[in-house]
């Protein structure tokens, strides 16, 4: 052995190395695993909001003052702001219950569009990171061989 060689890394070192970083690779997975359960329940939140809101409006049209109290709803319905209060029309209970239960069905279908699309993402990330930590675990583990 010349001066300049470096001396071979014992067995058991390599092990460990190599145990190490694959046992890195799966808390990687884990980490996008614990990050899905917060980002998952998202679209659902959004609903359950609007649909309380919703709820809000039609308390809100049989108040003292039910045009004050709409519009301090406005910002709280967001993009249904105009189809639920339209502007400049006086306060109709009956359309407001019809317009108000249209909401409702459009919040639910929103909430299936935006869950299924959620879903979809989250496993292809998820899989997509279970490819990468497997791809290494299995080119670190043939490095000492």
């Amino acid at each position: 052995m010349s001066p300049n060689t470096p001396a071979p890394t014992p067995p058991a070192r390599r092990f460990t190395s190599a145990s190490g970083f694959l046992l890195m690779c799966f808390a990687v997975v884990g980490l996008v695993g614990i990050m899905t359960t917060y980002v998952a329940p998202l679209p659902m939140a959004r609903a359950v909001r609007r649909d309380t809101t919703l709820d809000q409006v039609l308390l809100a049209s049989h108040a003292a003052n039910p045009q004050a109290a709409l519009d301090a709803l406005r910002p709280m319905l967001a993009e249904s702001a105009d189809a639920v209060l339209p502007a400049g029309q006086p306060i109709d209970p009956a359309a407001l219950v019809n317009r108000v239960a249209a909401q409702r069905l459009a919040v639910r279908l929103r909430l299936e569009t935006e869950q299924a699309e959620l879903s979809l993402r989250l496993r292809v990330l998820i899989g997509v990171v279970t490819l990468m930590g497997a791809g290494f675990g299995l080119a670190i583990s043939r490095v000492g061989v």
